[in-house]
C-alpha cells in the first residue's frame, strides 16, 4: 500500500511473491511506482522486505517509477515491506 502525505511517501504491506528471484544487483522488475507517488530524482527510493529465515531483498526506485530488484527471494514467500521517501 501508498500512502502520501504533503511530500512524504510511505509503502508497507504484505505480499506473496509469484516468482523465484536471485538478483545479486539491480534487477528491473515489471512492477512501477505510479504517478503522483515517485520519488524525487535524488536519491530516489528504497523498498526493504523482510522474509522469516531467509535474507530478504530490496526495491529501488527512481522518479520514472522504474524498479529495481537486490537479493534473493522464492516462489509462494510471504513477505513484509516498508519504505519512505520524498516525492517529486
Amino acid at each position: 500500500m501508498l500512502a502520501r502525505l504533503g511530500k512524504v511517501v510511505t509503502a508497507n504491506g504484505m505480499l506473496t511473491m509469484t516468482q523465484t528471484f536471485d538478483a545479486p544487483l539491480n534487477q528491473e522488475v515489471t512492477e512501477k511506482i505510479p504517478e503522483g507517488f515517485r520519488p524525487a530524482p535524488s536519491p530516489g527510493a528504497v523498498i526493504t522486505a523482510t522474509v522469516p529465515g531467509m535474507p530478504g531483498f530490496y526495491l529501488w526506485g527512481n522518479s520514472y517509477g522504474t524498479l529495481y530488484l537486490t537479493g534473493k527471494i522464492t516462489t509462494r514467500q510471504a513477505v513484509a515491506f516498508q519504505g519512505a521517501w520524498i516525492a517529486a
